[in-house]
This record gives C-alpha cells, structure tokens and sequence, in this order.
C-alpha cells in the first residue's frame, strides 16, 4: 500500500498540475450531485442518496491527498502553497457568499472533504513525532475532522460552522507553514524523503 501511495517523485510543474487535477475532479464530482442524487423537497442530510454520493466525495480527497503528499517530496513547497490556497478558498466561501455564485454549497462539499482528508494526513505526521506537542496536534487534528465530518454529513449546525470555519483557515494555514518542515525533519529517518 506505501508503495502504490508513493509513486513517483513530481517535479514543480506537474505536481502543480497534479493539485489543480485533484481539486478539479473533486469539483466535477460535487457539481455531479444535483442531477444525479438530489431529490425535489428532501433535504440533503435526509437523503441516504446523498450521503453515499459524499462518501465517494470523501474517498476521492484521501486517495488524492495523500498520493500528492508522497509525490510531492521533492517539492514541498507545492504542499504549502496547496494548503494556502485551500485556506483562501474556504476564506471567501465563508465570508464571501457571492465568491463562488451559485457554487458556494458545492464548494462546502469539496472544502469539508478535502479537510477530513488534510485532518487525517495531519494526525498522522504530528503522531509521528513522538513529543508531547505532536501528540496533542495530532488529538487536535483527530477531534476538527471529527466534528467536520459529523456536522457536514450528519448534522448541519449553523453554530458550529461558526466556530469550526475559522478553525479550518488557521489550521490550514498552519499546516501550509509545517509542511516543508515535516519533508526535512522526518523524512530521512521514516522514508518520507526518498526510498
């Protein structure tokens, strides 16, 4: 399974192009949903339909995010800039509702998956570094995909979009600044780095 996540090595243009195609299909994925599963008068949450379709959402973020996390070794930078520019989109869907027009729910659909995903990938690398910081992070990154998952495909609080919201940027923005951090510190040692 390592093997098959690892791949190749991407230089910067493709592994640019590997992010743009990630979040494309992800996108095409989500905009598939009204024609496909909606039902006239039944709420999404209320949709078993619905829900399946976000777990094919949900698996499509993981495998993309973590194949591009291994293929972007060489070039860390580009994970950084991906979490940063992910950090700006759920900026302007949260405090910008005309941003994205008629797409602003189906953005939503992509940010939450792309997060549990990030929230994962997260946990993970900051269990990983076997300090108490690390462990605490990685409890924290467990706990926001958590309550994501749960309030995006079970709930729908208003209250909690509140608070988790601007959770989402910082702890993107966050992971943006560690993310080249984590390909040096770790990577010779745990094979992240190079085989």
């Amino acid at each position: 399974m390592g093997k098959l996540l690892r791949g190749c090595e991407l230089r910067p243009i493709p592994a640019l192009c590997a992010v743009a195609f990630v979040a494309v299909t992800l996108f095409a994925w989500v905009h598939a949903t009204e024609p496909t599963v909606d039902r006239e008068g039944v709420a999404s949450h209320d949709n078993p339909l619905w829900l399946a379709w976000q777990m094919g959402t949900l698996l499509l973020a993981f495998a993309g995010v973590w194949r591009l996390w291994f293929v972007t070794r060489g070039v860390p930078w580009v994970r950084s800039l991906g979490l940063a520019v992910f950090a700006l989109v759920v900026f302007l869907n949260t405090y910008d509702r005309t941003f994205f027009g008629a797409d602003w729910g189906n953005m939503w659909e992509v940010i939450n998956a792309l997060y549990i995903a990030f929230c994962s990938l997260s946990a993970v690398y900051l269990w990983r570094c076997r300090c108490a910081a690390g462990k605490v992070g990685a409890v924290i990154a467990v706990a926001l995909g958590g309550v994501d998952f749960v309030n995006a495909y079970f709930l729908n609080i208003v209250v909690i979009w509140w608070i988790l919201n601007p959770l989402m940027i910082m702890s993107a923005l966050a992971w943006a600044g560690a993310a080249g951090y984590v390909n040096v510190s770790r990577g010779a040692s745990e094979g992240d780095g190079g085989d």
